[in-house]
């Protein structure tokens, strides 16, 4: 599905449902799978010569499991916007409107690298629990942490609660 610059002249809302499955064959993503569907809405308008798309994505994947490698559904939610300009000039004054030398934008091409960077880093099925034994055992980095601080005593700045500011404050005046 492509998006014609010359055609975008007001406000509309474009419904998609697509295969994004042709981009992963492409890319080989190592942790998706399968895409079962993916589907939602993108709001476009145009200002001067800046096209902007509002997408609304839900994507329904399969996924590979951080820590057993085994397939899960998962169901991702995209709420973005992104801007597009053909013209350097408004490219070089705002960081954030991204330039195209073409005189469309590829959308399935964009809601794949939405879908591929909104993915969490570890992707965990919720009945998965983390591996462990008599010698060892892997917690995330929440559970490490609290671990942490409770070996620490808390915070490292209570060291600091049993000094009386006052006392030197009053050998410094003598």
């Amino acid at each position: 599905m492509k998006l014609s610059f010359f055609n975008v002249n007001k406000k509309e809302t474009l419904s998609y449902k697509g295969d994004a499955n042709i981009y992963n064959e492409l890319n080989k993503s190592s942790y998706i799978k399968n895409f079962n569907s993916v589907s939602g809405k993108i709001l476009v308008d145009r200002y001067e010569e800046v096209v902007v798309c509002r997408f609304k994505i839900t994507a329904n994947l399969v996924v590979l499991s951080s820590l057993s490698n085994e397939p899960f559904n998962y169901k991702l939610k995209i709420d973005d916007v992104l801007c597009y300009t053909r013209k350097e000039s408004y490219a070089a004054v705002e960081k954030d409107i991204i330039l195209t030398p073409d005189n469309y934008i590829d959308l399935e091409e964009v809601i794949y690298s939405l879908i591929i960077t909104n993915l969490p880093t570890r992707l965990v099925k919720k009945s998965e629990t983390y591996p462990q034994c008599e010698h060892y055992r892997v917690i995330s980095e929440e559970e490490y942490l609290k671990d942490k601080e409770k070996e620490d005593g808390g915070n490292p700045f209570d060291v600091l609660k049993d000094l009386d500011f006052n006392e030197e404050s009053e050998v410094e005046s003598k």
